[in-house]
């Protein structure tokens, strides 16, 4: 039972504690225990059956220890969906369907003792019968939940939240719950009425009595018989669809020749593995979980299997950097395809994946520049007819039937909540095919095909209506078909409804790709933040051929072009956006933050003179700005422009011979150039306006520079408890108890520089280099 039903696995520990309640010390008596061992390995032997099974077919692409470990990666699957995918998520409809499944065992908490109806008064027997009735009542409603009604825990589930759990339909606890109810209902019948029945409701109860046995094997016969039937469209689906039709259709885009397909989905890789297992240069053909590509027995296993080079890396495990040099290295010599690729997987990062039917060719990214995906037009012919071929042939047979009027059928659907069952293969295959459907929409609205597009995403919402990526592609390809411009702030409320990147990327796994502004900026940023720039590139040039009056993803484009040194783009793209970022609500602050950017580029190609003429011309769009002031200070700073900065500051003090930030920063200057002579009257007339601790530390270092000690320790005591950078402050004073030989003093200040500097950092290890030439010198 445990190997087929998750609810008796989940139990196991609840049956063992029961066992232990029971049979209290005897439990732990060797022979019970040896009983109780073998009987579980026979029943584990299950777990056997289906892999040997598999292993002796003459077409397995497994052997009998893969086919097994295949049997427990499932079971892991199972717990691994309901935990992450279900509780983690939904934690009130997990309680409810626990509930909804211990109700029918709440009778087996209730013993009674076999008192018949003797010496009872008539409101006992009244109470009798009010609980015999319950039972009744209760063994109905636990027969009717074992016909999965509208009403039932898996029907809500999956449509409220769109996720099918893995419940059997005859559940183990409902079922418990049924025999339970049945054995009390026989107990009750074996009981000796006391008086002969003379009324006819007497008589009837009694002729109940006599026959108990007969209608409670008549019910189970004909509710075996009902379930049969409920069932009998799955089992036919199953021989007619069964789920290696997924591989088939997989397998028929793929061309003669033979290659590798890697994906890192193992049960669709191990439908396509079992449907090439039988074709004719299956041989030729091997499949790699790209999620195990890294370790080295797993490459290990691959190159025993048929030999291509994957042991080339070596026999340890890889990085994802490691892997893309292995695949670009073997790809010289043999033909990749990727099944089903999506945004964020790291091999897009070297590779582009071209459309092929049911899969997609990986090819090297032609140049080292970003370049768009385009898809010759013969291959959309060919991938339109594709489709075509397969949804009439195969897809249209998926499609939920629709509910007849028949008055039977009318009378379960709307007495009993009872509609034809459904048909978890038929789902389960609705479901791939509607992922891979609405792919190849997404391919069609990039090469601006909208009507093909909207017939694509109409058919993957037919096979699933819960496709939510189907639905907002949808949407968008409508709008873009009529001529409206999307936006990125149309989908933030979107956006919103994903508390992380993760779950968008859940969703593109489970539906397919989502081609929507706001979610593409999602992908763009989680791209740049995993270092897969190229990736990055493609969401946000994306974005904003989707949205193209948007800023941000252009915004992101510039400062990926800056961060690879393109110079070239950006300084195209700049130009191109300085009409936008004038009529933006935040058009200054944008002005300055491309102005920097291109400045950036401007000292990349060795011309300082642009960038100063860049800097300057915001400088001077803006000269009471005092942030516009700063960041372009900085800027000069980032870009080791002293004299830019130093010729910025005195235009500064020209204006205002007072001002702080431009004296101290003066100060500061000439401290770095070496100056500090020139450096202390700056600081000293900065001090006489503000008394800034900042201000003072600068005059600090300065004094340290020119050698007056005494001047520079006032400073820094000065400082102790002030909201000002410690570590300098004790490290001046270190510095100053060194000059006058006080070893301790100076192991003191280090000490607290060392426990307020992070860990390993710069600053770190010299304070601990200077910690240990003093305790040297100490022992000494």
């Amino acid at each position: 039972g445990m190997a087929e039903n998750w609810v008796m696995l989940i139990t196991l520990p609840l049956f063992i504690a029961a066992l232990i309640a029971l049979r209290r010390m005897k439990f732990f008596r060797g022979t019970f225990l040896l009983r109780m061992t073998l009987r579980g390995l026979m029943g584990f032997s299950i777990y056997l059956l289906l892999p040997l099974v598999n292993g002796l077919k003459p077409h397995s692409p497994w052997t009998f220890s893969e086919a097994w470990l295949e049997s427990f990666k499932a079971t892991k699957g199972i717990f691994h969906t309901l935990y992450y995918n279900f509780w983690s998520w939904h934690r009130l409809p997990t309680v409810l369907v626990v509930i909804y499944f211990l109700v029918p065992t709440l009778p087996c908490f209730l013993k009674l003792r076999n008192e018949g109806l003797k010496n009872k008064s008539r409101v006992d027997r009244l109470q009798d019968g009010i609980f015999l009735a319950t039972r009744v009542a209760l063994l109905l409603t636990c027969l009717w939940l074992a016909f999965d009604p509208e009403v039932g825990p898996r029907e809500i589930i999956r449509q409220q939240i769109g996720l099918a759990l893995p419940l059997v339909t005859f559940d183990y606890v409902n079922a418990l719950g049924i025999a339970f109810i049945a054995g009390s209902l026989l107990f009750a019948a074996c009981v000796p009425r006391r008086r002969r029945a003379h009324s006819p409701l007497q008589k009837f109860s009694s002729f109940l009595r006599r026959n108990a046995f007969g209608f409670l094997g008549g019910t189970a016969v004909i509710v075996l018989l009902a379930l049969l039937g409920r069932s009998l469209p799955g089992i036919i689906t199953l021989h007619r669809q069964p789920l290696t039709r997924f591989g088939e259709t997989v397998a028929n885009g793929l061309p003669t020749g033979g290659g590798i397909v890697i994906s890192d989905d193992e049960v669709k890789l191990a439908l396509l593995r079992s449907v090439l297992a039988s074709h004719a240069d299956g041989q030729a053909w091997q499949t790699v979980d790209l999620k195990l590509l890294a370790t080295g027995k797993y490459r290990a296993e691959l190159e025993k299997k048929i030999p291509r080079g994957w042991q080339a890396a070596g026999a340890n495990d890889l990085n994802s950097v490691e892997v893309l040099h292995l695949l670009e290295g073997m790809q010289l010599t043999n033909r990749f395809y990727y099944l089903q690729p999506h945004s964020g997987q790291f091999v897009l990062e070297l590779f582009q994946a071209q459309p092929l039917g049911a899969i997609s060719e990986l090819q090297r990214h032609p140049t080292n520049h970003f370049e768009r995906l385009v898809v010759a037009s013969n291959t959309i012919i060919a991938g339109e007819k594709f489709w075509d071929i397969e949804w009439s042939e195969h897809l249209a047979g998926l499609m939920p039937s629709e509910t007849r009027t028949a008055k039977l059928e009318k009378f379960f659907k709307d007495r009993l909540a009872l509609t034809p069952a459904r048909v978890e293969v038929r789902t389960q295959l609705g479901v791939w095919y509607s992922a891979l459907l609405d792919d190849w929409g997404v391919t069609l609205a990039r090469m601006e095909n909208f009507p093909a597009a909207q017939k694509r995403f109409e058919q993957a919402l037919v096979l699933n209506p819960n496709n939510l990526a189907a639905r907002i592609n949808l949407l968008c390809n409508s709008n873009r078909m009529v001529g409206q411009t999307l936006s990125i702030g149309e989908g933030r409320a979107l956006v919103q409804k994903f508390r992380s990147v993760q779950q968008v990327a859940q969703l593109i796994n489970a539906c397919g790709e989502v081609d929507e502004p706001a979610l593409r900026c999602v992908l763009g940023n989680a791209c740049l933040a995993a270092g897969w720039p190229r990736q990055a590139w493609a969401e946000f040039d994306r974005a904003s051929m989707l949205a193209p009056d948007s800023l941000p993803p252009e915004l992101a484009l510039v400062q990926i072009y800056s961060r690879l040194r393109l110079d070239d783009e950006v300084f195209a793209l700049v130009k191109q956006l300085q009409t936008k970022v004038d009529r933006s609500p935040a058009g200054k602050n944008l002005e300055v933050e491309l102005a920097v950017v291109e400045a950036k580029s401007w000292i990349s190609q060795t011309n300082r003179t642009r960038a100063q003429e860049t800097l300057s011309a915001v400088l001077a769009k803006y000269p009471e700005d005092l942030p516009v002031t700063e960041t372009i200070f900085r800027s000069f700073l980032a870009f080791g422009d002293s004299e830019g900065a130093l010729r910025l500051i005195e235009t500064q003090l020209k204006k205002n011979p007072d001002s702080v930030f431009a004296l101290n920063n003066q100060g500061a200057l000439l401290i770095q150039s070496g100056h500090a002579a020139e450096a202390l009257p700056v600081l000293n007339h900065a001090l006489t306006v503000t008394n800034l601790p900042a201000i003072k530390l600068n005059r600090a270092i300065a004094e340290m520079q020119l050698r007056n000690f005494s001047a520079a320790e006032e400073d820094y005591l000065s400082m102790t408890n002030a909201l000002v950078d410690q570590f300098s402050v004790h490290y001046g004073l270190s510095q100053i108890a060194e000059q006058r030989r006080d070893t301790n003093a100076a192991v003191t200040h280090l000490e607290f520089c060392l426990t307020n500097a992070p860990a390993g950092s710069a600053k770190w290890q010299e304070v601990s280099g200077r910690l240990s030439a003093l305790g040297k010198s100490k022992l000494d």
